[in-house]
């Protein structure tokens, strides 16, 4: 009797749990957020945006960055020790090894890696407040200067790439990565970075903000942010140019306006990372 108890128990939690196999046990790992949940934040989408400008600049005049090499290679400067460019001012002149095992590839990928990494930043968070439930949790003021500078961002990040290499890819929100990304030549590059200092402008023309301090390493007003756009698009387009055929073709009434239209006084950023 006690044998015929025990096998009934058994058979009925065996059934327990051959019906369990079947249930839904999809849990959610919050130990490993979708991007989704993860910027479902406004907090963390204003982080991610701010961030942006700072990847941008840290990477780009990092003394491992660009400013060094092409110095030394215009003759404008010389050090003493090759790890700051000094390899690229050598006559007859040497090209470039656009190869990770190359011993001076860091001074090549430094300014392609941080420009790309404050676009994937900018490009999440606009992507995030493209959700009208996300966009609602964010004031009007907030949301126009985010976006404002995300445009900002994008803009001096696009506009890099199209100064320091021949190729480069356009992204932000509306991009699928899906989807293959054919690479744009430096001159159509910079047309999308002028359209995004344009957007920004827009964006920051006649609302009322002030990027907090960490965001520049500075308090830039909405009326600061748009003549900051001004002057990067006036020395972008000045400086695209590589050549006296193309410095020919420049629109320097353009160049001018938006230099007018630019900074008037000295825009002063503490950066220091120490």
């Amino acid at each position: 009797m006690r044998n015929r108890r025990r096998k009934t128990t058994f058979l009925i939690a065996l059934a327990v749990f051959a019906g369990g196999g079947c249930w839904d046990l999809n849990v959610t790992n919050l130990n490993d957020p979708d991007r989704d949940r993860a910027l479902a934040n406004v907090e963390d989408i204003t982080s991610l945006v701010s961030g942006s400008y700072n990847s941008w600049f840290r990477d780009v005049f990092n003394a491992l960055g660009p400013g060094f090499f092409l110095s030394q290679a215009a003759f404008q400067s010389n050090v003493g020790w090759a790890g700051k460019g000094q390899f690229y001012s050598r006559i007859p002149r040497l090209a470039f090894e656009n190869d990770p095992s190359a011993p001076y590839y860091g001074t090549l990928k430094k300014a392609w890696f941080g420009p790309y990494a404050a676009i994937a930043a900018v490009a999440d968070g606009l992507r995030a407040l493209d959700d009208p439930e996300v966009a609602a949790r964010a004031g009007a003021e907030e949301l126009a200067m985010v976006r404002a500078f995300g445009r900002f961002s994008l803009g001096i990040s696009h506009g890099t790439l199209a100064l320091l290499y021949d190729q480069g890819f356009r992204m932000d929100e509306t991009v699928d990565l899906e989807e293959k990304q054919l690479p744009l030549g430096y001159d159509a590059l910079m047309d999308v970075a002028l359209g995004y200092f344009d957007e920004a402008i827009q964006l920051a023309s006649g609302a009322e903000f002030s990027l907090p301090y960490g965001w520049m390493q500075a308090e830039v007003s909405s009326d600061e942010l748009v003549r900051l756009a001004h002057s990067h698009k006036a020395r972008f387009r000045a400086q695209v140019a590589r050549t006296p055929g193309e410095r020919g073709t420049v629109d320097w009434s353009a160049v001018i306006a938006d230099a007018d239209a630019g900074i008037q006084a000295d825009h002063l950023m503490e950066m220091d990372w120490n």
